[in-house]
């Protein structure tokens, strides 16, 4: 949804400048700063700069300019990160400039906003069974490995509707006949886990800890 909000063509023409950058779970004020002097540039930093020199040639870049910038899936919950960050983003900011801030927890929403957040709600179960059949199984071998279908559709209800948890598992089982190896998905504790305080996903952890060790 935020992507395609940054792409409309109406946002587009609002603002002299549009900025997207990448957190997830690694938050680093340095480099964070660094990737947003990269996307508002249009190319990579080169030379090392302290964070007071970064603000500064980020300061440069956006003088006399309204400017959208998102900060893509945020986890961090620290608040005096959080405001030194903002400190550091606001300082002469042009009136109209917008921060947009994506993120899974809702205590982060909670911190960072200064605006009422707006909380997507899952998608539904048949879509999302529908897209860890397309991700799990060959075209029409669900129906030659009943079981593990039946098996594929109580994870898909653990996954909440989050679609990158659906197709993320799904593509983990994909050609995967070992019944053992489905009901280890389905019945780890790690569904359990909270999905606050900065965990990765329950299904994300799930999928990260089968990986081969090749």
């Amino acid at each position: 949804l935020a992507k395609l909000v940054y792409n409309d063509e109406m946002v587009v023409g609002h603002f002299d400048l549009r900025m997207w950058v990448y957190v997830s779970v690694d938050f680093d004020i340095h480099r964070l700063m660094e990737k947003i002097l990269s996307s508002a540039l249009g190319k990579e930093i080169s030379e090392k700069m302290s964070v007071d020199q970064l603000q500064a040639k980020l300061r440069e870049s956006l003088k006399d300019k309204k400017y959208l910038l998102v900060l893509d899936d945020v986890w961090n919950e620290d608040r005096s990160q959080w405001s030194d960050l903002r400190n550091l983003l606001i300082d002469g900011i042009k009136l109209g400039s917008k921060i947009l801030v994506t993120t899974r927890n809702l205590s982060v929403a909670s911190i960072m906003g200064t605006e009422q957040p707006y909380n997507l709600a899952g998608l539904s179960y048949e879509y999302c069974l529908s897209l860890f059949t397309k991700c799990a199984f060959k075209e029409g071998d669900e129906k030659q490995h009943p079981h593990l279908f039946e098996i594929g559709k109580e994870i898909v209800k653990k996954c909440g509707g989050a679609p990158l948890a659906v197709r993320t598992l799904g593509s983990q089982l994909y050609s995967e006949t070992d019944e053992r190896r489905w009901k280890l998905v389905r019945d780890s504790k790690i569904w359990e886990l909270e999905r606050g305080s900065g965990h990765i996903l329950p299904a994300l952890r799930l999928s990260y800890i089968q990986l081969p060790s090749y």
